[in-house]
């Protein structure tokens, strides 16, 4: 019996099990956080670098010359004029000028930024040699003191197309000419306004971008609004359009609502680009910088988190400041 008593005992008591449990309840938890915070951190830099393509794809679209062909049943290119439609000239047979030629023309792309997609529209309007070239060619298409944009409501530009059918030329309808891209941004990341006052901005950024090579020269430009094409303060409803017969629907849709408006101007453009939704714990920003005049993709920056960001739009130096700054 003294030798079974004195053989040594064997275990764990329940404190230390209780111990090695929270321990390991501890760890797990840590690597838990650690991994969901990297894979956080994976899918914010890939939402931020898609925006970035996105952006960029849109020079290099405007960029590659292209030229569209017109409709096949009503020869339409970009947005007609009333007396077009009226007389419907458009129902030409022959609406090709030669061999491998069309009167169509992509001048370049409307953008448009609405918080949590990047929107492109073709901006497409007749040739402009094909336009000085025919009879009776408007004189002020070779007026050198007619500003691009000018030119380009003469040559009936647009991001908006009419329409009508061939059976019945009296039904017309707008709808974005030539080619229409809506991009998602990924992994509820959004676009915010930078902050002005020092302290946290939740403002959504709406922005329209003009990216055009223009008519005489073919040099690449930008024009920047601080908001997006609307109607009576309402974005455009494709599916509400009046009736395009309408002598004033030119001025009432599209680009040419906002086209002499002043809106447009050649400024800096910054971004915030902010983590929301499942990745909002991670509370990111980085900054999508579209510099002022930029004529190719290398004018659309994502700019280093480690350095500070100045405001090149304001004469003061000042930094350009999101909300984790």
């Amino acid at each position: 019996m003294d030798t079974l008593l004195k053989e040594k005992q064997f275990g764990f008591t329940i404190v230390e099990v209780m111990l090695f449990l929270a321990l390991s309840g501890f760890l797990l938890v840590g690597l838990l956080i650690g991994t969901g915070a990297s894979i956080a951190n994976q899918r914010y830099n890939d939402a931020v670098q898609d925006a970035a393509d996105a952006l960029r794809s849109a020079y290099s679209f405007v960029a590659n010359t292209s030229i569209n062909q017109r409709d096949k049943d009503t020869g339409a290119c970009g947005s007609l004029t009333t007396a077009q439609l009226d007389n419907h000239s458009y129902m030409l047979a022959d609406f090709n000028n030669g061999r491998g030629r069309t009167s169509c023309a992509v001048y370049g792309a409307v953008v448009t930024l609405n918080r949590s997609s990047i929107q492109t529209t073709t901006f497409i309007g007749e040739d402009y040699y094909d336009a000085i070239n025919k009879d009776g060619a408007s004189a002020d298409l070779s007026d050198d003191s007619k500003s691009d944009l000018e030119i380009f409501k003469l040559l009936n530009a647009n991001n908006l197309a009419a329409s009508c059918e061939a059976a019945n030329p009296d039904n017309c309808t707008i709808s974005p000419a030539g080619t229409s891209m809506d991009r998602k941004l990924k992994w509820d990341v959004a676009f915010h306004s930078p902050r002005d006052d020092g302290g946290n901005n939740t403002e959504d950024y709406m922005g329209t971008l003009l990216i055009y090579r223009a008519p005489r020269g073919g040099a690449i430009r930008t024009y920047v609004m601080d908001d997006i094409i609307k109607k009576d303060d309402k974005p455009v409803d494709y599916s509400k359009l009046d009736d395009v017969r309408n002598p004033s629907y030119l001025d009432n849709y599209g680009i040419y609502s906002v086209l002499d408006s002043g809106k447009f101007e050649q400024k800096d453009v910054y971004l915030c680009v902010s983590s929301e939704g499942s990745l909002s714990f991670s509370n990111h920003r980085r900054i999508l910088h579209i510099q002022r005049n930029a004529s190719s993709q290398s004018g659309v920056i994502l700019e280093n988190m480690d350095e500070d960001v100045i405001d090149n739009n304001s004469n003061d130096g000042a930094k350009v400041l999101c909300d984790n700054q």
